[in-house]
């Protein structure tokens, strides 16, 4: 989309939203909520679960926003930078950082990770705080995914409220997994943004891992990070084995087939070992080949990688990982029970309540 009809299109959106709006608050006394989307590689990840849990609010007009189009009820074309032409909103919602705002709206933003997994590089992390705390509210899914934030505001004087509301994807994934079931015979491998943790990434590994694994008679589905699915060593990764019947390259917008079809997941840091043993009941293993780092980083007083055993199993290179897997055919029953206990800290936590957020400063 050019620019110029991309500021066309915005305005014009501006204008209808702010009439809409108008009759929605005044006329039918209803609280305006926004969420907004400042990525567009993860729109489409993302807004299934929100709209799907907000479908059937009665006292809220509440509506959607990025620069793509979706075919949604409520969905509009709007640039960042022209939210501040937008009045009356209550509420202003993200789950990727914002740095441009609807005037007057309280900003709250809802952590997209189910775990206190790292944000971002240290080298980034001052940048990453001053957009944050432009925000009045970060919501987070258990005290311990506090943890992450707490760090990063440690010594601040003004900073946003951390709320623990349910993780809003655990219900929506939990139908979505029950539906069609599917045979659990592929190994899932989905890594982290490997531009986002260079130290830390499996990248460099990932060729050797996935024929390894091909090689020795397993089914694999590689599924890159959303922000990396067009990324050149992405698409050359792909065609080396795209051709190979038991390999499946997921870069759909939605990871719920995926889940279904894996016994297990291989990943580094990702958010969604927690969100996949969480929704599952499935183990991890956690390619772990570069946590000499930790310390230096000051991740290992996160609870991400302190409850890795938990959930799965630890290994440093792509050999310990094979062998593993040739002489465990079977999960241990002792992991699974433990996974079991760990998964309730999460499923015990008051539902996300939009008035809760009106009320309180």
């Amino acid at each position: 989309m050019s620019f110029i009809f991309g500021n066309f299109k915005s305005i014009f959106n501006i204008f209808q939203l702010n009439l809409l709006i108008f009759i929605q608050k005044f006329l039918y006394k209803k609280k305006i909520v926004i969420f907004y989307y400042p990525k567009n590689r993860l729109v489409k990840n993302n807004i299934s679960f929100i709209s799907d849990h907000f479908l059937n609010q009665k006292n809220f007009f509440i509506f959607y926003g990025a620069t793509t189009t979706i075919n949604l009820k409520n969905f509009f074309f709007i640039k960042q930078s022209y939210l501040k032409f937008i009045f009356n909103i209550d509420l202003f919602i993200s789950n990727n950082i914002c740095n441009k705002f609807s005037l007057k709206s309280k900003k709250i933003y809802i952590h997209h990770d189910i775990y206190d997994t790292p944000l971002a590089e240290k080298k980034k992390e001052k940048e990453l705080k001053l957009s944050f705390s432009k925000y009045d509210f970060i919501i987070v899914a258990s005290k311990k995914s506090a943890k992450v934030f707490v760090n990063l505001f440690k010594n601040t004087i003004i900073k946003p409220k951390i709320l623990v509301f349910k993780y809003l994807k655990i219900n929506f994934i939990k139908k979505r997994l029950l539906k069609n079931k599917l045979k659990r015979d592929y190994i899932l491998i989905a890594p982290t943004n490997y531009l986002s943790f260079p130290k830390f990434t499996m990248q460099k590994k990932l060729f050797k891992l996935i024929d390894r694994l091909l090689k020795n008679n397993y089914k694999v589905i590689y599924r890159p990070h959303p922000s990396n699915f067009n990324d050149k060593p992405i698409v050359n990764l792909k065609s080396s084995f795209e051709y190979n019947n038991n390999f499946i390259f997921d870069n759909n917008p939605e990871y719920f087939n995926s889940y279904k079809k894996s016994k297990f997941l291989i990943t580094d840091l990702s958010g969604t070992a927690y969100t996949y043993a969480i929704t599952t009941g499935r183990p991890v293993i956690f390619f772990n080949h570069n946590d000499k780092y930790l310390k230096k980083f000051n991740y290992h007083e996160l609870n991400y990688f302190i409850d890795r055993d938990k959930i799965g199993w630890k290994f440093k290179n792509v050999s310990k990982i094979i062998n593993f897997l040739k002489k465990n055919n079977k999960y241990k029953n002792e992991k699974l029970l433990r996974l079991k206990k760990f998964k309730k800290i999460f499923y015990d936590v008051k539902k996300f309540d939009l008035n809760y957020l009106l009320k309180h400063d």
